[in-house]
């Protein structure tokens, strides 16, 4: 399986967020980031 990564996306981790706030990696829309193919959708 060969996994793209689109340039054009920003990764949630580099997205700017306040300070002390950090996504929850086990919330269900966190994972769900990688299985919406969102180049063929846009």
């Amino acid at each position: 399986m060969i996994r793209y990564v689109s340039q054009k996306q920003l990764s949630l981790e580099g997205f700017d967020t306040p300070p002390g706030m950090i996504l929850d990696p086990t919330n269900r829309w966190v994972k769900l980031r990688d299985c919406i193919p969102w180049d063929e959708l846009s």
